[in-house]
């Protein structure tokens, strides 16, 4: 009904308007065209045919090939940790910057979770790369000469693959009962910690060493500073206004949804000059499909 609704919005805007669409999975991005296009009946037909594969079942879930990763290019002289950042890790930030780059008048960001200006996974420096490496290098080390530790890893490896055994039969049966009640199979989330921690299962053994990588934060203020002087180098500096960034919010029926998270998505789309709407559960899908009607 999504890709439908999607399909039919493209459809009724003006011909010769610009667009182009994003299909986004984690940190991974695919664009229906490299660049804006003009819109006309051909090209929404295209649009469809384009549209169709991408969560078709239940065993054919995420965006399909040709996904590539959302690599932002604006480099800011004053953000250069969160630059590299965005390039190391990516994530949601990232997809929005690559969007903002198209040098667009309008985003909707069609989602089915979305944490405002929230927070960007910093780059470390040099030194503290370096550093790190020299203690996961330490550690290793320390594998190849204790057995305790091997012992651990070995149960470990043992544990996570009863653990995947557990997940399937527990969602094979999940999905029996909801079949007896009319209802679609659960997709579960791709991680396997995820899907361990949506099925409350647990490791029965203790997690062997590891050193982690310091994980440097831009917080929520400094998310907005950067995305105010992104905007300001993309648009600002070339006469060009902000473009105003829309979030439509998918949730489940009963999904949890604090006002602090409300609050969260309200000032993105507020900064940006957008709206918010949050559509829950499929009768809200289904009242909410108005794109046949609507002229954009």
């Amino acid at each position: 009904m999504i890709k439908d609704e999607i399909a039919d919005m493209i459809g009724n805007l003006s011909a010769g308007t610009l667009f182009n669409v994003m299909l986004v999975d984690g940190s991974s991005i695919k664009l229906f065209k490299p660049q804006l296009i003009p819109a006309g009946s051909e090209i929404t037909a295209e649009l469809s045919t384009w549209f169709a594969p991408v969560n078709s079942n239940i065993k054919n879930v995420g965006i399909g090939r040709g996904a590539k990763a959302a690599v932002v290019q604006t480099k800011l002289d004053k953000h250069e940790q969160i630059y590299a950042g965005l390039r190391r890790y990516r994530g949601g930030h990232a997809v929005t910057q690559v969007a903002l780059e198209m040098g667009v008048d309008a985003i909707f960001m069609i989602v089915g979770g979305h944490g405002g200006f929230g927070r960007i996974r910093m780059d470390l420096t040099p030194e503290e790369r370096a550093k790190h490496n020299a203690k996961v290098a330490a550690l290793k080390e320390q594998y190849k000469k204790d057995p305790k530790l091997k012992a651990m890893v070995a149960a470990r490896k043992a544990d996570e693959a009863a653990l995947r055994k557990q997940i399937q039969a527990k969602l094979a049966a999940l999905n029996k009962q909801r079949a007896k009640k009319g209802q679609p199979p659960k997709v579960l989330p791709r991680s396997f910690r995820q899907q361990m921690s949506a099925l409350g299962l647990k490791y029965k053994t203790p997690e062997p060493p590891r050193i982690g990588e310091p994980r440097p934060y831009a917080d929520a203020k400094q998310v907005r500073r950067y995305f105010h002087d992104l905007c300001d180098t993309l648009f600002s500096q070339n006469d060009k206004p902000r473009p105003s960034v829309n979030v439509v919010l998918f949730l489940a029926e009963d999904e949890a949804f604090s006002d602090s998270q409300k609050d969260a998505v309200k000032d993105f789309v507020s900064y940006f000059k957008g709206k918010m709407r949050v559509i829950r559960g499929l009768q809200q899908i289904k009242a909410a499909a108005t794109a046949k009607d609507t002229t954009n």
